[in-house]
């Protein structure tokens, strides 16, 4: 139980670093809006892509170890 415990803590730690990325990248986006700069709006798009799937990933790999060790 103590591993499942270190494991989810460490998962949980790289999901809230990619939720502050993710704050960052809406915060470039916004600037690409503003500016009217196509490739700041396309670059954070795709980086914001990119970070919803990984975060869609950490929170499934989350509630799997929660249910396979109960």
């Amino acid at each position: 139980m103590e591993t499942k415990s270190i494991l989810i803590g460490k998962l949980e730690t790289i999901l809230a670093r990619v939720e502050d990325n993710a704050e960052k990248t809406r915060k470039i986006f916004q600037a690409g809006i503003g500016t009217q700069n196509q490739r700041i709006i396309d670059y954070a798009e795709g980086v914001n892509f990119g970070l919803e799937i990984a975060r869609n990933e950490i929170k499934a790999e989350i509630e799997i170890i929660k249910q396979v060790h109960q």
